[in-house]
């Protein structure tokens, strides 16, 4: 209670703990040694005696006791050495009193407040939430959901809330996306009925609705021909009859025949046919109808799968063209692609052997040799020596081969002594030579003139085959190889732009794209497609792939057309890159190498450094 004599003091009664020492005595028996006296013939003896020793301890023992203390009124403070508490304290501002939500401060005092919809525990500090559906269910009619600090009403299946929030009024189920129906739909009791349009009736679904073929069911009755239409049916007479007035009986007429496809072609865009019932169009080869069946559009074979092209397909207006890989020639069918034998002419221009790949060749060399840089010619291991006179001995002729031994020592002119060393050092190396006899040729001596091919002849030497343009190999049974033509190969192509060379006059056959007789001009830009007769559809002139046309994007650009702009952190062809700015300090970064474009004040090749001129 606060005193009078002391403004804004209160007393109040404060428990204490009291320390006191009080005595506590121990005693212990325990058995002494002592000296009697008179112990028959001695005058004195040790003996043993219990005695009770006596010890005295404090021990502190710690009492409870209320006392009266004189303190501060809560909201009030002394200051200095006044008698009396005159300072006005606001609780609010040390951890908001201990409030959960709003500290609201007064004159020596304070309270809490909670927000709407919450009120104050029983402890006056923490806040819970107010339920406000317990009270007349908040004012709903129906159902009132309660939430955190406030609440909601809602309504029961097919009804809806008013604008008032609390009212719930009938729904019209119809109204809601026409009830799921297809066509009509009916509110009955507040569910919806769906129905179909004359000439439809209701699926099993109960929602969709289907066309009825009066012509199948017989309902049309048409005189001649039926032909049904969603939601209806049209019937048609045949040539020589007209219509009648009810739409279905036909009457003869008297006509004169007109050719339906001598004006304007018939609206044909290329073939025109005439017919009793009025122009049929029809398409050149390479092309399809649209879908008004007059105008006429080039068929993408090679997009749409329907080319023999076995391996690449190059599509032009109205047709299409196949090409194969490198190594590879077009047969005669125009579709399939076979190998070409590089070996075949000039032996593929390797020095000695030569193997064909699928698409390719590959040069070797014979034992003793080697393979050099250029991949075609062949180096020897080691040098070779010649042959003395004194060995021709040891020659020994077989059928169309003749065998020749050649055995190296270290050195020539060596002592038979000395050889006897070298062969028991292992320094011969013995080696054999084939030479071919009687006009044969080859590895194994087992050609000959009589099996030249494609035009081929022995040449004068009679050592091999004279191949014809075109041509090469040990029997001219291998075409010329990738960049080469004429005879024996020997010239280069100078096709460019993926052009091939005609293998025997060197003639270059250009690709979709090109053009020039080295295929060195490209299509102009805009164009594309063989002989660069397709537009390209680019925004801004843009160049397309010179074969499919694909618009090839100019940095700062991207879209399928090339049409849109990149966006301001982007920049390089198709807007791949994202610029490395530091962007509040960047205006923006260059559409084509990405360099960013520093704000005043700013600078480093990321803008990344303040107190610089602009970069």
């Amino acid at each position: 209670m606060e005193i009078s004599k002391w403004p804004n003091v209160c007393a109040h009664r404060e428990l204490l703990v009291v320390s006191q020492q009080h005595p506590c005595i121990h005693a212990s028996t325990r058995l002494v040694r002592v000296w009697k006296p008179s112990c028959g013939r001695q005058p004195w003896c040790l003996s043993y005696t219990w005695r009770t020793v006596y010890r005295v301890e404090r021990r502190q023992v710690n009492r409870l006791r209320y006392q009266t203390v004189h303190a501060c009124c809560p909201g009030w403070a002394q200051r200095g050495e006044d008698t009396g508490c005159f300072y006005y304290v606001n609780e609010c501002e040390f951890g908001n009193a201990g409030c959960e939500s709003q500290c609201c401060n007064t004159f020596g005092s304070f309270y809490c407040k909670c927000p709407e919809g919450s009120k104050l525990k029983d402890d006056g500090k923490s806040c819970q939430d107010v339920d406000e559906c317990e009270i007349h269910n908040g004012g709903c009619q129906d159902k009132c959901v309660d939430t955190l600090g406030s609440y909601h009403c809602e309504c029961k299946l097919n009804f809806r809330l008013h604008t008032d929030g609390r009212t719930c009024l009938g729904k019209n189920p119809c109204a809601d996306g026409n009830g799921g129906c297809m066509h009509r739909c009916q509110n009955l009791q507040r569910v919806a009925h769906c129905g179909g349009h004359p000439g439809y009736r209701l699926a099993s679904t109960k929602k969709a609705c289907e066309d009825i073929n009066e012509c199948a069911t017989g309902s049309a009755r048409c005189a001649h021909d039926c032909i049904n239409t969603q939601g209806s049916f049209k019937c048609t007479c045949n040539p020589g009859y007209e219509i009648g007035a009810d739409g279905k009986q036909c009457y003869r007429i008297e006509m004169e025949i007109v050719n339906s496809c001598e004006n304007k072609n018939g609206g044909c865009s290329h073939l025109c046919h005439h017919t009793s019932s009025g122009p049929v169009c029809s398409c050149n080869f390479g092309y399809h109808l649209e879908k008004d069946k007059k105008t006429c559009i080039d068929t993408e074979e090679c997009i749409t799968g329907s080319h023999c092209c076995q391996q690449e397909c190059y599509n032009y207006p109205g047709g299409y063209e196949c090409v194969c890989y490198a190594g590879y020639r077009l047969q005669a069918d125009g579709c399939n692609c076979s190998d070409v034998d590089e070996c075949s002419l000039d032996n593929g221009g390797c020095q000695q052997l030569c193997q064909n790949l699928m698409g390719s060749f590959h040069c070797g060399c014979q034992t003793g040799y080697k393979l050099d840089d250029d991949r075609r010619s062949c180096l020897p291991l080691e040098d070779r020596l010649g042959v003395p006179e004194s060995w021709q001995d040891l020659i020994h002729p077989l059928p169309h081969v003749s065998v020749v031994w050649d055995e190296r020592f270290q050195r020539l002119g060596v002592h038979e002594e000395e050889e006897d060393e070298a062969e028991a050092r292992g320094e011969h190396t013995l080696s054999e030579k084939f030479v071919c006899l009687d006009g044969t040729f080859g590895d194994d001596c087992s050609l000959t003139c009589g099996q030249c091919l494609n035009g081929g002849a022995c040449t004068e030497d009679r050592t091999g085959c004279d191949c014809p343009a075109g041509w090469t190999g040990i029997l001219c049974n291998q075409t010329c190889p990738e960049g080469t033509f004429g005879r024996n190969c020997s010239s280069t192509c100078r096709c460019q732009n993926g052009g091939t060379c005609d293998l025997v006059t060197g003639a270059c056959r250009c690709p979709p794209g090109a053009s020039g007789t080295q295929c060195e001009d490209s299509c102009p830009r805009g164009f594309f497609g063989k002989h660069c007769r397709k537009k390209c559809r680019c925004a801004h002139r843009g160049h397309c792939h010179k074969h499919y046309g694909a618009c090839l994007c100019d940095p700062g650009l991207y879209g399928r057309y090339c049409h849109l702009a990149c966006p301001k952190w982007a920049y390089g062809p198709g807007c791949s890159g994202e610029c490395q700015c530091v962007q509040p300090n960047s205006r923006d970064c260059d559409k084509e190498d990405g360099a960013c474009r520093c704000k005043p004040g700013y600078g480093g090749q990321r803008c990344e450094t303040a107190g610089m001129k602009e970069k």
